[in-house]
């Protein structure tokens, strides 16, 4: 089924960059399990936005982080449930279209992380991530059914953060970070960038987040995005604010919560995501 799109790499692409500019000290190490909802029903296009038949996607992950040594981190997503919902269409009290799911595992990312600078101020870091294709894709009518995109890409990315104020109870920090997706199966590359804010008050139990992330299209694959292959189509760009909070509840458990925001883009949904989730940060 032809337009209807969305590429769930972007949304949780948030999740993904996870510890910025900032490896994990040696045996230390963050782990969060959590939950990611969308319910869609309109889309970007190259002539503006257009509706869609109503989707809801929804996954189960564990991210994680581990400090191998003080510069070098392992950094993993895996989705190990993913749940992509077509609603049924009716039109005139008639069903023109039937209601579909698949159920199933996730596309999995692994990568590492390595710091290269790091004073009191300022801290950078390169890594490398591995996108895995280990879900379905081209299920259901028309293909439209996918929690993959049935390609094997890797990401290669810098971050650099700054601490802009540390003090006793409360701190800021900002993280800027550029990176570039190599793409498999006629796919293109994709450039992208992304700033990030935080606060943390409370003595830092409360943190307040902010992100900025765009994704651009390098338009050098030889797929046709009007292929329509399941909910995961080439060529897709998007610039997404995404708010958080993050609350500890002791030393090292806490909960999180936030939304994704597009708010312009090309061959990608319109509406929000939602995530929400509880992490362990030994650190």
């Amino acid at each position: 089924m032809k337009h209807i799109f969305i590429i769930i790499s972007i949304l949780m692409s948030t999740v993904v960059s996870a510890g910025g500019g900032w490896p994990k000290k040696k045996k230390t190490y963050y782990f969060k399990l959590s939950g990611w909802y969308l319910n869609a029903d309109e889309h970007f296009t190259p002539n503006g936005k257009g509706p869609n038949t109503t989707a809801q996607l929804f996954s189960t992950s564990i991210y994680g982080e581990y400090g191998i040594t003080d510069r070098l981190t392992a950094v993993a997503n895996i989705p190990f449930f993913y749940r992509n919902t077509f609603n049924r269409t009716i039109v005139n009290e008639e069903e023109t279209s039937p209601g579909e799911e698949l159920n199933s595992f996730g596309d999995t990312q692994i990568g590492l992380k390595y710091g290269i600078f790091k004073n009191d101020t300022f801290s950078a870091a390169f890594g490398i991530t591995l996108d895995l294709p280990f879900g379905e894709n081209g299920k259901g009518l028309g293909g439209r059914l996918a929690t993959g995109d049935g390609e094997f890409n890797h990401i290669y990315k810098l971050d650099i953060g700054a601490s802009l104020y540390n003090g006793d109870s409360a701190s800021v920090y900002a993280n800027i970070y550029g990176a570039y997706n190599v793409r498999t199966e006629g796919f293109s590359d994709e450039s992208r960038f992304g700033l990030e804010v935080g606060a943390g008050f409370l003595d830092k139990k409360l943190w307040i987040v902010g992100k900025l992330d765009t994704i651009q299209s390098l338009f050098n694959g030889d797929r046709d995005p009007g292929q329509g292959q399941g909910i995961f189509v080439n060529n897709v760009e998007v610039t997404s604010f995404t708010p958080e909070v993050n609350f500890y509840i002791s030393k090292k458990i806490g909960f999180s919560a936030g939304a994704t925001i597009p708010l312009s883009g090309n061959f990608v949904y319109t509406n929000p995501s939602y995530n929400a989730g509880i992490f362990l940060d030994v650190q």
